[in-house]
């Protein structure tokens, strides 16, 4: 089992689906038994959301479904 300090290290990773499988695996396996990295992952969660949603779309996104079939 990895440490917690390990996990936390590649918790980035892990949401960006960069890992290995054995230590996604390893990690899946470390955070059903560690309430505080899933914490930690469960922040880090929030954190990417919050980004990602303070983010807006070019304005040229908000036209509709008709207008983008035309270009």
């Amino acid at each position: 089992m990895r440490s917690c300090k390990e996990i936390i290290d590649v918790i980035p990773h892990y949401l960006k689906g960069q890992l290995d499988p054995n230590v996604a695996r390893d990690l899946d396996q470390h955070l059903a038994d560690c309430p505080r990295c899933l914490d930690f992952l469960a922040e880090e969660l929030i954190r990417a959301y919050q980004e990602v949603a303070d983010h807006r779309a070019p304005r040229a996104f908000a036209t509709t479904g008709a207008g983008l079939a035309q270009r």
